[in-house]
């Protein structure tokens, strides 16, 4: 396997995890801050990290191999598109989802999204969807069901309405999005830069939210729990960094099986640090992620490929 397919896998997978760090964090600080303030100051936070970062490591916004040697209108549009999806839209209507319908549901019409990513890469940069990438969709989509049986028992006690279930299947859309246009960015904007882009254009959109909404409490940041908002920050950097850094060798139909990796991390997290038990169907909704993977990467362990020689 080429190295740079390699370091693609491994930055595409981080991001993943980044998301799992985050959704943990969240479920803390959602108790004790506003939503429009939590997702602000997130963002606020991580947009100064890239920031000092592009600075300190005289990283350009620009990708020193961009085509025309200079960005152009319609980069800076799908720069800040691709925040506007990712941070705006997406978790608009994510937590709104989660509103009016258990986080069980949530996970499972969260399963759509390496097919809606892989769809749209079709359709959207002509890519081609062969066998293989098939194959380790399904695959995909099924783990991350399975893993999502049990999700969070406190759901009993909650209202489902198939309206919540819509709007999380919107939320995937924009996130989708986020994947064509980050693909389409590649070797126009670093990373660092697509990731400080999307971070302010989230702060941006997201601070007057919470000042209409009369979200502006920073009494929480006062607390332990508070500091939590750092890790969160973090994790989301991460998520954009490696997201923008691994489309940069990773087809987007592709990077869309990665998304199972997300729910793989969150419950072996939950695990280790909510105390949930690990179940043979959690096992075996990750062995059907990582089987996608294998497939649909196109990796094959070197006893297979030995085989094949003969």
């Amino acid at each position: 396997m080429k190295r740079s397919l390699m370091v693609g896998y491994i930055a595409l997978a981080l991001a993943q995890a980044g998301i799992s760090i985050n959704v943990v964090t969240s479920k803390y600080l959602l108790d004790i801050m506003p939503m429009f303030m939590l997702l602000a100051s997130r963002f606020f936070i991580s947009s100064v990290i890239l920031g000092i970062s592009l600075k300190v490591t005289h990283t350009p916004i620009m990708d020193p191999k961009h085509p025309r040697g200079h960005l152009t209108l319609k980069d800076w549009s799908y720069a800040a598109l691709s925040g506007f999806f990712a941070a705006f839209l997406f978790n608009l209507f994510f937590v709104w989802g989660l509103q009016h319908t258990t986080a069980t549901a949530a996970g499972i019409v969260g399963s759509t999204l390496p097919a809606i990513i892989a769809l749209c890469a079709v359709w959207m940069l002509n890519e081609k969807l062969n066998v293989p990438k098939i194959i380790s969709l399904i695959l995909a989509m099924l783990g991350i069901l399975i893993i999502n049986l049990d999700h969070f028992e406190g759901d009993l006690n909650l209202e489902h309405t198939y309206f919540g279930d819509i709007l999380v299947f919107i939320a995937m859309i924009p996130e989708a999005m986020y994947s064509i246009l980050g693909r389409k960015l590649a070797g126009r904007v670093t990373p660092l830069g697509a990731s400080l882009i999307a971070n302010v254009v989230g702060f941006v959109s997201l601070f007057p939210c919470a000042v209409v909404a009369g979200a502006l409490d920073f009494s929480a940041f006062a607390t332990l729990e508070g500091s939590l908002i750092m890790v969160a920050a973090i994790s989301s950097l991460i998520f954009f960094w490696a997201w923008a850094w691994g489309l940069t060798f990773i087809p987007a139909s592709t990077a869309g099986i990665f998304g199972g990796v997300m729910p793989v991390v969150t419950t072996l997290l939950a695990i280790f640090f909510l105390d949930e038990d690990l179940h043979w169907y959690d096992m075996l909704g990750m062995a059907l992620v990582f089987a996608s993977i294998f497939i649909g990467t196109g990796w094959r362990p070197k006893f297979l490929r030995a085989l094949r020689q003969y």
